[in-house]
């Protein structure tokens, strides 16, 4: 025993006398006439710079506003060169021809440059993967055959996929039947009992997930097929355009009931009886002594048009239905197509400042125009341009057509609009003009609230200020009347005892009716001709 501890003794006592030695022989520093130091010795040079391929390509243009030339690399400097001129960037010429002069150099790109020593940022850590740990038992008792599924199983699990997206987003769950399935109750006819529906397994319902953590479900927005949005105007047609209506009465099996067109009276072309949405015009010629041709041509609120010819014998009978004697003929154009933005600013800068200077005069003179009434402010604006035979002559006013089609809308109650935008245009131009139907209006000024009526049921005005809408259109799209903002018009109505007068018209108050907005434009350069009995040459008309 104590010769153990004796060793013990012993051992710590050489262990504390090295480490007293070791530590005072770290503590006592040197002479330096011991040092091997050479007062001559110079930091060496920098080790040259690698010149990359293509240098030429990517070298800074000099400076303008220094003489010093700065190096784009990150090369460190050596002290002991520091006078030495930087050699000029290389400059690669392409040749030009003199009268050209060359574009301005981009400015460099901007390098990230950073020491070798720096380490690159480390990526972010993976997402540790939830595991789900099942007992191998289990999972052999619990497998399904997917490839055999019974009409029952299948059924069932459909429906666990309707619980889930059902509740997943916030809707009602949609029954389901299940086939195969036999009613505990069988219901006889005259029983009241009604036999429970199956139920899914609580053990596999879906987990209910909480309201913070559902996406965000989009407000319904302004989507309405083309389909579902109708006006009233221009008439409805049967075969897509009012001209092609008319043209089918020409074809070799349409019946005619008489021979109406020895009378040259466009009010009995088939077709064409009771139409007030037209603009016509007719003429009656006689290539050969015993033969006439009845040529007529209309232009409709749609804005097609429709061409059609009978050459029929002067003597005697002749059965209007005989292919033989009476020849028939008709040719169409469709609805013209939407215009682009340039064709509708130019249309604009040619028609527009006269028209709505032609409605202000009236405002200024307190004087009616015409007949008084609202569309007589118009028509007539438009028909002005008759006397100036330097400008293209616009499409006349058909019915409550009044040229291109700008924007067409209604309102179902408050806060209930619907509208559609046609053509390249971005706004409401001033010289535009506006058409209403059976329009109410409900305005407040913050003190009262007062609620005006257009249209018995329609009314004319022209539009002169713009009026750019509060969302960016393009042809085709839908867009609520209120997106129009106000339209400031001129007016009259000699029924009403309106003289010519300015109105705002605050379309966020547009509760009630019906709203077009036109664009007067050269009729040749829409349709493609004017109103002439025969088809002129060059028109591409289509044939039935």
């Amino acid at each position: 025993m104590l010769a153990s501890v004796k060793q013990k003794a012993m051992k710590a006592k050489d262990y504390s006398v090295e480490k007293a030695a070791h530590t005072r022989d770290h503590m006592v520093s040197q002479p330096s006439k011991k040092i091997n130091w050479d007062p001559n010795h110079r930091k060496p040079p920098p080790p040259p710079a690698v010149k990359p391929k293509n240098s030429e390509l990517y070298a800074p243009p000099p400076s303008r506003t220094s003489s010093t030339t700065s190096n784009a690399r990150n090369t460190p400097s050596s002290p002991s060169s520091p006078s030495a001129p930087a050699p000029p960037p290389m400059i690669r010429r392409v040749s030009r021809p003199d009268s050209v002069s060359p574009p301005a150099a981009p400015p460099p790109i901007r390098r990230d440059t950073r020491p070798d020593s720096v380490s690159p940022p480390l990526p972010p850590p993976p997402v540790r993967s939830v595991s789900i740990t099942r007992a191998p038992e289990a999972v052999d008792d619990e497998k399904l055959d997917w490839a055999n599924l019974s009409p029952e199983d299948k059924q069932v699990f459909f429906s666990w996929l309707d619980e889930f997206f059902a509740k997943y987003l916030n809707l009602p769950v949609p029954p389901r039947s299940v086939q195969g399935i036999k009613k505990v109750v069988e219901e006889p006819a005259t029983s009241s009992v009604v036999a429970p529906a199956p139920r899914t397994p609580s053990s596999v319902t879906a987990p209910s997930i909480s309201k913070w953590s559902r996406p965000a479900q989009p407000s319904p927005a302004l989507a309405v097929p083309a389909d579902d949005f109708t006006m009233s105007y221009p008439p409805p047609t049967q075969y897509g355009s009012a001209s092609l209506d008319v043209a089918m009465h020409f074809s070799p099996s349409a019946h005619w009931e008489d021979a109406w067109f020895k009378t040259a009276n466009m009010g009995l072309v088939p077709g064409l009886k009771g139409r007030t949405d037209t603009r016509q015009v007719a003429t009656i010629s006689q290539p050969e002594p015993y033969t006439a041709i009845f040529s007529g041509s209309a232009i409709f609120a749609d804005l097609s048009m429709v061409w059609f010819s009978v050459q029929y014998p002067l003597q005697g009978e002749s059965d209007p239905n005989d292919t033989r004697t009476v020849r028939r003929e008709a040719r169409y154009l469709p609805r013209p197509a939407p215009m682009d933005r340039a064709a509708l600013v130019e249309a604009h800068e040619t028609y527009g400042e006269t028209i709505a200077s032609f409605a202000e005069s009236f405002v200024e003179a307190g004087e009616y125009c015409a007949r008084g009434e609202c569309w007589d402010l118009a028509a007539k604006a438009i028909a002005c341009f008759e006397q100036y035979d330097y400008v293209p002559a616009p499409i006349p006013s058909t019915q409550r057509t009044h040229g291109h089609l700008i924007f067409e809308g209604k309102a179902m109650g408050k806060s209930n609009q619907v509208g559609r935008w046609r053509g390249g245009d971005d706004r409401v131009r001033r010289g535009d003009i506006v058409e209403w139907r059976k329009v109410r209006f409900v305005v407040s000024n913050g003190r009262t609230t007062y609620t005006q009526w257009m249209g018995n049921p329609d009314h004319t005005a022209v539009i002169v200020s713009d009026a750019v809408p509060s969302v960016q259109v393009a042809d085709g799209q839908f867009m609520k009347p209120a997106d129009l903002g106000t339209l400031e018009v001129v007016e009259q109505s000699v029924s009403t005892d309106i003289k010519p007068k300015r109105n705002q018209c605050v379309m966020s108050g547009f509760e009630e009716g019906e709203i077009w907005i036109y664009r007067p434009v050269s009729m040749q350069a829409y349709i493609g001709c004017t109103l002439q009995a025969e088809c002129p040459e060059g028109i591409n008309a289509l044939r039935i």
